[in-house]
């Protein structure tokens, strides 16, 4: 979690206007990927360090040799980091906040305003997203080698769609617009997967909706950043993390409750409400201001 909270302020600080987008993108979307990739090769190393060290794939050695391979992989992190030089830069009038007089008041208002689509978000994704396995197995009896093949193209559909993200956001003329573009698109795509009873249609609405949804993610960090004087992006980037943590701390629970009475149709449609009402605020709350900064930027 220290590391999730300090990694927007560190790109901020080593990013300008114009590779900020394609940084918080590939961050997000190289992250998505590496994963995936980890996620393939973990599965086969117990068996590996078993066969090297003479003890069982589930032996508690094996295991260990495991944790340590991830730690020493983990910790050629350090290098890259170590070469970043964190430039002296001043706030350039589109970075800094221009919708208040009363700096701390105002970082109040915009850190609830920041925060509240991720909440919303949070909820509507915690009761949803994390059983959509069991959703296609309950629905489709699809098999196992299947779902694991759609998951798998699922994280390289994120990967994909945050290449495309900072493109988008060129053509479409900012964050905000290209967020709730991609975001109301995603819904479209959810809802598809949920009632319309074709497994290769919600196949690929389930991989649509997880490009479009993700590739919002950076986009909107990016932006909060730049909505936020740089001593207190550290905080404003708590604050969003926290938000979103609270949507997944009760949503499994609700979700469990719901599931067993009522199947799936209830989630797909509160879920689909939450993430209309999250747009709908982001889209209340900043559709100006970035006009505002778009046009101090280029006068």
């Amino acid at each position: 979690m220290f590391t999730i909270v300090s990694v927007s302020p560190l790109m901020m600080k080593l990013s300008d206007l114009n590779n900020r987008t394609l940084l918080f993108s590939l961050n997000y979307g190289l992250q998505t990927m590496a994963g995936a990739v980890g996620s393939l090769f973990a599965g086969q190393l117990p068996a590996l360090f078993g066969n090297i060290l003479h003890v069982g794939p589930t032996d508690a050695v094996a295991y260990q040799a495991v944790l340590i391979t991830t730690v020493l992989l983990g910790t050629t992190a350090l290098i890259p980091i170590s070469m970043m030089k964190e430039p002296q830069t001043p706030q350039t009038p589109s970075e800094t906040d221009l919708r208040t007089t009363s700096p701390k008041s105002g970082l109040t208002r915009l850190t609830v305003k920041l925060a509240a689509p991720n909440f919303l978000i949070g909820i509507g994704a915690a009761i949803l997203i994390p059983y959509m396995n069991v959703f296609f197995k309950d629905r489709f009896q699809i098999s196992d080698s299947l779902l694991g093949l759609l998951f798998s193209l699922s994280s390289l559909f994120i990967g994909i769609g945050s290449l495309i993200g900072p493109r988008l956001t060129t053509r479409l003329g900012g964050k905000i617009r290209t967020v709730a573009f991609t975001q109301l698109a995603s819904v479209v795509f959810m809802l598809m997967i949920g009632f319309i009873p074709s497994l290769w249609i919600a196949g690929f609405a389930f991989l649509m909706r997880a490009a479009l949804m993700n590739m919002s993610a950076p986009l909107y960090s990016a932006f909060s950043m730049e909505q936020t004087p740089e001593r207190e992006q550290g905080f404003v980037s708590s604050v969003m993390n926290i938000a979103w943590q609270v949507g997944w701390s009760v949503g499994p629970y609700l979700s469990g409750l719901v599931q067993v009475r009522y199947g799936f149709t209830p989630l797909f449609i509160t879920t689909t409400v939450l993430y209309l009402l999250a747009i709908s605020s982001m889209w209340r709350f900043f559709s100006d201001t970035e006009n505002v900064s778009t046009s101090v930027a280029t006068a």
